[in-house]
């Protein structure tokens, strides 16, 4: 369930830096949590069975949208109207 929620919160991310012509810095957010999943689940997996593939698929995500999030807002808070 909560990967759901938060695929559905990151679906929103894209379309801003898009707009805001950073597609580059989504692609590293996106690369940065993929080699952070790949890592949690070669440490965790073998210990924690699935608990530690659950953890580990919902750690990097909850983190990439909290730079996605913390980005953006940085973005538009700055931003000159």
């Amino acid at each position: 369930f909560s990967t759901s929620v938060v695929l559905f919160l990151l679906a929103n991310f894209l379309p801003n830096y898009s707009a805001i012509n950073k597609q580059i810095i989504y692609t590293k957010i996106m690369v940065l949590a993929l080699v952070m999943n790949i890592i949690l689940n070669l440490l965790l997996i073998p210990k924690y069975s699935y608990i530690g593939a659950s953890v580990a698929a919902v750690i990097p995500q909850f983190l990439q949208s909290l730079l996605l999030f913390l980005l953006v807002k940085n973005f538009y808070k700055n931003a000159i109207y």
